[in-house]
């Protein structure tokens, strides 16, 4: 291959995974997707285009920065090593308090190891997830194991339900099958809230009421068992699936529709599609951003399983898989200790603040930013006797450290990364060199290891990737010789997920859910649900200073929000944690009890939708319930 051209990967935290081909013309870089990868297939979403503006981004930190008072000072890399390995040295010796925060911006092995290491030194980390926690273990009581079809067997699809996954935003590459299927015939229907990009890719679409999903799933499985009555034996012989039946049974239509907004022609369309079958099921992660956001995706896999659904071509119901699933970890460190994980991700900044660590250890994650009540947890970082952030920018978390220490992002490290939607695992090699002083996530820890552990350090980056892919049972002995010549491998795994219906289960059987728990009261000050959904060209708060201004705010066309406000008019976001100033923007089809907000923008450039949301914990998973909460709009007098 031409040494200007460098088959990598995208290691950001997306689903797809893509592997990629950039090629080097002296100061230019173009990257786009690699063809011969069997789910990238040569295209690319437009993040990564947002991400090479990201690399040369002129306010990246190029040195290590110690807080000084009310300023910055630049210190060398042996200065703040030292630093650190000092106070984590003083924190070990006392037992006291070490708290380790790693986000996904980062994936991948060495970012794995990175976790491992802390592991080792019996800190504490989070529990649950800020993303999809709830869901991955609503599918694993489910099914027994966190698993669907190959997410090829969608172009072959002949129905496709969507429930509320955002085509136009995430997943380039379902999207693109899902494309492909219609183009074979397919027919898509999406079940959504709205604010979302779906209608382009649908023949039909049903508008519902936010944290519905479960009662829609319960009305249209109500009414397959009176279409199908296979479908009532599937049901029976489940776990618990007697209950869930009897339930059915005492549930009145008007009680499940009532909650839903969807009318009885739009229940009997989706009925006769799932009893005539196969449908693919494909769920959006919103659905499980609700207190009862487990329920949501457990209501969806009992029906998609009962009307027969589950192992079969053509069907199946399709969350996500284990991103790391061919790449185990476990022979590093065998000696560490079971994660501390005292508290979830969901309270973080109440758990902080509770328990008012030594030491805190933050990587890939803009936590003050990304997680519920910013403002607390900005706080309890402050009065952490020692707060190190690794990090490119000086974002909101960056802001609250005590050291700040720059980091080498995606395309200037090596790394190798695997999917949660697909079995493809890649290798993302360096494409330039970091900026600055800029390091890499494990080069610093490994250093760190090296002065706290030097019996046992963390090994080389090459030693530490070819030895966990020499570990796993799934891939090919060869694996990173043949990741050196064309980039990924594809890991051996079942095309059909659960076979015949047959599950993961010790029984073999499908568990389902015994009920559908009651909508939690909306206390009538804050009448709206606070949707803060995804952006389209940048994950999470990885969004260039320059791309931020006033927050737009989305609301349908019949929201009750434009009796006081026009549109384009600025407003008072209101929730019972705080105020943020907003322009509202008007949205085709979105729910009138909905406001949607796009995640990402920075507190400290006037955003951040999280200082508004409160810590709140999803029914299953240790998730963030961060849809749970309510908000209102009030009309600005200056407008």
């Amino acid at each position: 291959m031409d040494p200007s051209r460098i088959c990598t990967a995208c290691t950001l935290d997306c689903p797809d995974t893509c592997s990629l081909l950039a090629v080097r013309e002296g100061h230019r870089l173009t990257v786009r997707g690699n063809p011969a990868h069997p789910y990238t297939q040569g295209f690319v979403c437009g993040k990564i285009h947002s991400w090479l503006r990201r690399l040369w981004a002129p306010n990246r930190i190029r040195e290590p920065l110690l807080r000084q008072g009310d300023r910055w000072q630049p210190i060398s890399w042996t200065a703040a090593l030292d630093l650190c390995a000092e106070h984590l040295q003083w924190t070990l010796q006392r037992e006291a308090i070490m708290v380790h925060l790693q986000g996904e911006a980062g994936r991948g092995v060495l970012h794995a190891a990175c976790k491992r290491f802390f592991q080792s030194l019996d800190a504490i980390s989070p529990a649950g997830s800020l993303c999809d926690s709830a869901g991955i273990a609503a599918c694993e009581t489910d099914f027994g194991s966190l698993e669907h079809n190959d997410i090829r067997e969608l172009e072959t699809a002949r129905t496709i339900i969507n429930w509320g996954k955002d085509l136009s935003r995430s997943s380039v590459h379902t999207a693109a099958l899902v494309r492909r299927a219609k183009r074979n015939g397919a027919q898509v229907t999406t079940i959504s809230p709205g604010g979302d990009g779906n209608r382009a890719f649908s023949d039909r679409y049903i508008r519902i009421a936010p944290d519905s999903d479960r009662f829609v799933a319960a009305a249209v499985l109500k009414r397959v068992l009176e279409l199908d009555p296979s479908c009532r034996r599937r049901l029976e012989a489940a776990s618990q699936g007697s209950a869930y039946l009897a339930w059915l049974e005492a549930m009145s239509w008007e009680a499940l529709l009532g909650q839903t907004g969807c009318g009885p022609e739009e229940l009997e369309h989706l009925a006769r599609l799932y009893a005539d079958g196969p449908v693919v099921s494909l769920l959006g992660w919103g659905m499980q951003r609700y207190r009862h956001g487990g329920e949501n995706v457990r209501a969806i896999n009992a029906l998609a399983y009962a009307s027969g659904q589950i192992g079969i071509p053509g069907g199946g119901s399709y969350f996500n898989i284990g991103s790391m699933r061919h790449l185990p970890l476990d022979w590093l460190y065998p000696e560490a200790p079971a994660p501390r994980q005292p508290f979830r991700w969901s309270e973080v900044g109440r758990a902080l603040s509770r328990m008012r660590p030594e030491y805190v250890w933050i990587a890939g994650s803009n936590v003050v930013n990304q997680a519920p009540e910013s403002k607390r947890t900005a706080e309890a970082l402050r009065r952490s006797r020692f707060t190190v952030v690794v990090d490119g920018f000086m974002t909101d978390t960056a802001q609250c450290a005590d050291l700040v220490l720059p980091a080498a992002l995606m395309l200037e490290q090596s790394e190798i990364v695997g999917s949660c939607l697909h079995d493809g695992v890649q290798l993302s090699r360096q494409v330039l060199p970091p900026p600055g002083q800029a390091r890499s996530d494990y080069s610093i820890i490994r250093a760190l290891s090296e002065r706290l552990r030097p019996d046992a350090p963390l090994p080389e980056e090459d030693a530490c990737l070819t030895t966990t892919l020499q570990h796993s049972p799934s891939l090919p002995e060869q694996a990173w010789n043949v990741m050196q010549r064309q980039g990924f491998v594809i890991g051996d795994h079942p095309r059909l997920a659960f076979a015949g219906g047959k599950t993961a289960h010790f029984d073999g059987r499908f568990h389902c859910l015994p009920s559908c728990s009651p909508p939690i009261p909306c206390d009538p000050a804050y009448p709206l649900r606070f949707i803060t959904a995804v952006r389209r060209d940048s994950v999470h708060s990885q969004i260039g200073q320059e791309e931020q201004g006033t927050p737009e705010v989305w609301l349908g066309p019949d929201s009750p929000v434009w009796k006081e406000i026009a549109p384009g008019q600025q407003a008072r976001l209101v929730s019972p944690l705080g105020v943020l100033r907003v322009r509202c923007v008007p949205s085709r089809d979105l729910h009138p009890d909905a406001v949607l907000y796009r995640r990402g923008d920075w507190m400290s450039l006037g955003g951040g939708a999280n200082q508004l949301i409160e810590s709140q914990t999803t029914d299953l998973g240790g998730g963030t319930a961060y849809y749970e909460q309510r908000v209102r709009l009030e009309p600005l007098h200056d407008n």
